[in-house]
């Protein structure tokens, strides 16, 4: 599940109402245009907006944290970047459909995992008894 912090309208562009999804960010990081222009995040609310009926202007993220606010867009998800999106949702929904799912350990994404301890494939989580 996840959860919008907020839909702006955008101006209207040919008397069709279109959101920006907003990510509000309170902590100090800030992120290139790059990585916002491929955030999986932001690209999944656009994705959920998009397969409710809503027209979808483009995602930003929002950064509060520092002395001042900086955002930083992500364009409207359409065409073949759309359909990339896609696919990448299908492949990891095929991974973790189970009964196994193979854990694929990396920095970023072990540092929030609930997890850890438990995983086998961090040293800390694997089996006492082989």
């Amino acid at each position: 599940t996840g959860r919008v912090d907020r839909l702006e309208e955008a101006p209207e562009r040919d008397s069709t109402r279109r959101f920006v999804i907003v990510d509000l960010k309170t902590g100090k990081s800030k992120p290139d245009g790059a990585a916002v222009a491929n955030h999986p995040q932001l690209a999944a609310y656009q994705m959920a907006l998009l397969a409710s009926g809503e027209k979808v202007a483009g995602a930003r993220i929002a950064l509060l944290g520092g002395s001042k606010p900086q955002i930083f867009d992500q364009p409207a998800l359409e065409g073949e970047d759309l359909e990339q999106w896609r696919e990448w949702v299908r492949e990891v929904a095929l991974s973790a459909r189970g009964p196994y799912f193979e854990a694929r350990p990396s920095q970023e994404a072990c540092r929030y995992c609930s997890f850890d301890r438990l995983c086998p494939a961090r040293e800390r989580g694997r089996k006492v008894v082989e």
